[in-house]
């Protein structure tokens, strides 16, 4: 039977070839459409890492006028002044600078290679203030936070999340640990050279940085050190992060923006919470998604309307045959069997070009991010609705 449906697809292999080619294109896009389906929402149900309710961000960096005239160089005391009146606040619990580490942020992040024993791995690096950690509710795991005590130390300490713990040192201690660091670049950016390293002195948990739809990925965390103003003017932040007090209205940044600019004038200040910033990540994150599945939905609607045509074509060109199997005796569900057999060979043979190419992604790393679980629900996903399409087409006619 089997041999007698791939004999009769064969015999109609002109117009077969087309009807796979559009199973084909319809199976890569419902695969993509579902594996990021899937792979957001596999990450929902990872913890977060940390807390964004009542956190407000002020994005603080020179305007360009004063780039262009090198005034940023000068910048560190008065980054260190606006750092101590914030904290004047009554409203205000705990104060944090932040570069490059800010939640929900949809720009750019540093990054460099952290190398232990031959190990390398390529981590997302910050410098961020003593008041981070309590700012964002980070977990502390393995040995301390950041305080005054990390200036007097002659290699510069940084802090590590639990991932790039586990890749870096395995199950070995981490904690006084010293790791080789490349020096800060923007992805993308050419080679980068090597420091004398820098101690671990402590590990956080996972720091998701992008939010619940973003993975897990490998962190450090350097010192940012406001009382080193000399420091500080050339590695300021770009972003103040405030633990308020619930309840604290929105009109208080009005009087922030009032104090920081009778400070300096200086300087670009932008407002923000992070509720404000996960409401807006969520909407660029979803936007892809929901394209592609309008794409997805509406090629397999194409591809449908042409099954269609062509199977409705295919059993009125064979009315007679069809007239003949039932005069002998055949019964109907063998003439559907038939006509159902034929397209779901035509299906097999596109899942399976598609499912070949499908499996060279993991085998050249282009989807180092996807777990294989993620990876293989979306390719039986995508699939099966390619088996539904062709079966309901082929049973209508």
């Amino acid at each position: 039977m089997i041999a007698q449906m791939f004999k009769l697809v064969w015999n109609r292999k002109r117009a077969n070839v087309l009807l796979i080619g559009e199973l084909l294109c319809a199976f890569l896009v419902v695969f993509a459409v579902a594996t990021f389906g899937l792979y957001y929402a596999h990450n929902l149900r990872r913890p977060l890492g940390f807390e964004y309710e009542n956190v407000w961000s002020i994005y603080c960096l020179p305007d360009f006028n004063v780039l262009t005239r090198g005034g940023d160089t000068k910048l560190g005391p008065f980054y260190k002044k606006i750092y101590r009146e914030l904290q004047q606040f009554p409203e205000i619990e705990v104060v944090s600078g932040a570069e490059g580490m800010i939640p929900y942020s949809l720009t750019s992040t540093s990054t460099s290679v952290a190398e232990f024993n031959g190990t390398e791995v390529e981590s997302i690096i910050g410098r961020v203030s003593d008041g981070y950690l309590e700012v964002l509710g980070l977990e502390l795991v393995e040995g301390r936070w950041f305080n005054d005590s990390d200036a007097a130390l002659t290699r510069p300490a940084v802090v590590i999340t639990m991932q790039l713990r586990q890749e870096l040192f395995g199950e070995a201690n981490a904690v006084g640990q010293i790791v080789q660091l490349g020096k800060f670049r923007h992805v993308g950016s050419p080679g980068e050279s090597r420091d004398e390293g820098a101690r671990v002195v402590g590990v956080v948990s996972n720091f998701r940085r992008g939010g619940e739809f973003s993975g897990i990925d490998p962190v450090l965390f350097h010192r940012l050190d406001f009382e080193d103003a000399e420091s500080l003017s050339k590695n300021f932040p770009s972003h103040f992060l405030l633990k308020v007090r619930p309840g604290t209205p929105l009109a208080l940044q009005e009087r922030l923006a009032a104090r920081i600019q009778r400070i300096t004038t200086d300087l670009r200040i932008e407002f923000s919470t992070l509720e404000e910033n996960r409401t807006a990540s969520f909407k660029w994150r979803l936007l892809p998604l929901w394209i592609g599945a309008g794409v997805a939905a509406l090629l397999l609607g194409m591809v449908g309307l042409s099954l269609l045509g062509v199977i409705w074509q295919n059993v009125t060109q064979r009315t007679a045959e069809i007239g003949l199997r039932r005069a002998v005796g055949g019964p109907i569900y063998r003439v559907q069997l038939q006509f159902v057999g034929e397209l779901v060979v035509v299906t097999t043979i596109a899942v399976f070009i598609g499912s070949a190419l499908i499996l060279q992604f993991p085998l050249l790393d282009l989807m180092s991010s996807v777990s294989n679980s993620v990876y293989l629900a979306s390719l039986g996903v995508a699939a099966l609705l390619i088996y539904l399409l062709a079966m309901g087409c082929a049973l209508y006619p």
